[in-house]
């Protein structure tokens, strides 16, 4: 079961990306955080083509990391600090899923992506304190909704 957008304090900028997140966050959690991975790397991708004059360049020829991208977003300056280390740190959980093969979604993995965003996530958390798929897809829905806000005020430039 899913969250809708009123239910994860989501607003999303457009149909097509809450379809997006409703494809993330299908399937297992070790998926979720895979799938929310890409989400967001073509999030960063976007970020880097607008907010760089030929940022075009850097996302087709350069073959970077997702934490090189996550730097170079970071340096336009654009996304709140908050967004780039909840980022940062599902980065971090990825590479933990990616790696290790029995791997499990844990709700402190979860509190690590959602921290960074301070009393709005501890108060959804009240909510759902120990419910892996419900803070998960909490997670994933306010990310993706932050991102593509900072995405579109980029390419409205």
């Amino acid at each position: 079961m899913s969250l809708s957008p009123e239910e994860s304090d989501m607003q999303p900028h457009t149909q097509k990306e809450y379809e997006q997140y409703l494809r993330a966050i299908k399937g297992p959690p070790v998926m979720v955080i895979l799938r929310t991975h890409l989400l967001t790397e073509y999030y960063l991708e976007r970020a880097l083509r607008a907010g760089l004059r030929r940022g075009d360049k850097l996302v087709d020829s350069a073959t970077l990391s997702y934490s090189q991208k996550l730097a170079v977003v970071e340096a336009i300056d654009k996304f709140p600090d908050h967004v780039i280390s909840s980022l940062r740190n599902l980065n971090k959980i990825r590479n933990r899923c990616a790696h290790e093969f029995e791997r499990q979604v844990s709700v402190s993995d979860i509190d690590l992506i959602g921290g960074p965003y301070g009393k709005e996530y501890t108060a959804f958390k009240k909510r759902f304190p120990k419910s892996v798929r419900a803070l998960l897809n909490h997670v994933v829905g306010t990310i993706t909704a932050a991102m593509s806000g900072c995405v579109e005020a980029l390419e409205e430039q």
